[in-house]
């Protein structure tokens, strides 16, 4: 090969390779982007249901002085519905840890391919 290349050779072996390698990783990293989406989306949902169950509260307090109960039973169905998005917040958690060990676990893979790939290269 003449003076340069070879340099564009190598260049043009590792972006390939890079390409190759990230490929496996795209949907990972896409998922785990949409989780980090739908966990920013539930906490700000959260927070407005807690917003909501304080002022229900507050008012709820004046309508019970006042002798009313359909207040306690809308405020009854928003704690629960608080409850549940509390649970699917903590599956989405947990989902995400466990992406997060998947990243970790493939990576350490493909590291360690790369050097039985290397290995091989430096027997030939």
């Amino acid at each position: 090969m003449e003076g340069g290349e070879w340099r564009t050779s190598i260049i043009s072996q590792l972006q390939n390779r890079n390409r190759y390698e990230t490929a496996a990783f795209q949907d990972i990293i896409s998922f785990q982007s949409r989780l980090f989406d739908n966990v920013n989306t539930l906490k700000n949902e959260n927070l407005q249901l807690q917003l909501v169950n304080e002022r229900i509260r507050y008012t709820g307090a004046e309508s019970v002085i006042s002798g009313g109960s359909s207040s306690n039973e809308r405020v009854q169905a928003l704690e629960q519905k608080l409850l549940m998005q509390q649970e699917e917040l903590t599956s989405l958690h947990r989902r995400r840890g466990e992406n997060t060990q998947q990243i970790l676990s493939l990576n350490e893979r493909v590291h360690d391919l790369e050097k039985q790939l290397q290995a091989k290269d430096i027997v030939r």
